[in-house]
C-alpha cells in the first residue's frame, strides 16, 4: 500500500487527486499497526483514511471508536461519487478481494478495468 501510494505522489496529475484508504483488520491492533506505517509516508498527503474491524470482540474493551464490519461494505458509504467513477487498488486474502470485487463489478458496474488487485494468503 505504502509503494502504491508513494509512486502515485510522484505523478502530478495523480498526486492532485483526492485519495482514499479503505483498511480493514481484525481488531483494532492490526488496524493501529497499519497506522503507524503509513504515517511517515501517505498520510501526511491529505489522505482519507478509514479503518474498519471485522471481529468486534476483538474491539470490545479496547476504545475502538471506528467502524466496525468488512472493509467493502464501507466504500459505498464513504464514497461520494457513484462507485464507477474511481479506480480501485485493493489487496488482501481470496474472500476480501472476491466480496470487494463482487461488490464493485456485479452491484456497482464498475469496469473491470478500473479494478486492480492481488490476492495473497
Amino acid at each position: 500500500m505504502v509503494a502504491i501510494l508513494d509512486a502515485a505522489a510522484m505523478h502530478d496529475e495523480v498526486r492532485q487527486r483526492a485519495a482514499w484508504l479503505f483498511y480493514g483488520g481484525r481488531g483494532p491492533a492490526d488496524v493501529q499497526a497499519i497506522a503507524d506505517l503509513l504515517k511517515p509516508h501517505a498520510l501526511e498527503r491529505g489522505l482519507e483514511w478509514h479503518p474498519v474491524v471485522s471481529v468486534p470482540a476483538l474491539a470490545a474493551g479496547t476504545g475502538w471508536r471506528g467502524e466496525v464490519g468488512f472493509v467493502h461494505e464501507l466504500l459505498p458509504r464513504k464514497l461520494s461519487k457513484p462507485l464507477a467513477d474511481y479506480e480501485y487498488y485493493f489487496a488482501g486474502p481470496p474472500p476480501m478481494v472476491e466480496a470487494t470485487a463482487h461488490l464493485l463489478a456485479a452491484e456497482h458496474k464498475v469496469p473491470q478495468t478500473q479494478l486492480h488487485y492481488d490476492r495473497f494468503f
